[in-house]
């Protein structure tokens, strides 16, 4: 007996196989897959300190938690000091 017909239904044949058992790299997790983020940033405010989490987001400034910083509007002001996007520093992490 063919070692397939053990593990997939005749019907779907080789396809059900390689379901069933999928190529090494299709199983592989992203290196942050626990965690569910991959490559969050924080910027820091260089004026207050006010540090604005990508994780986090401002949901008080209508920016949900996720939004990349790229994707934080241009016109976004810093919540405790009202200074421009631009006056924003990525912060080192670890």
């Amino acid at each position: 007996m063919h070692a397939a017909s053990l593990t997939a239904p005749l019907i779907f044949g080789e396809w059900a196989v390689r379901l069933a058992n999928p190529p090494q790299h299709q199983r592989e997790r992203p290196k942050n897959y626990e965690s569910g983020v991959q490559s969050v940033k924080k910027w820091q405010c260089i004026v207050c300190g006010w540090i604005y989490d990508e994780a986090e987001g401002c949901e008080e400034e209508g920016i949900p938690p996720g939004t990349k910083w790229e994707d934080v509007p241009e016109d976004f002001v810093c919540p405790e000091c009202g200074v421009s996007k631009e006056d924003f520093e990525m912060l080192e992490v670890g």
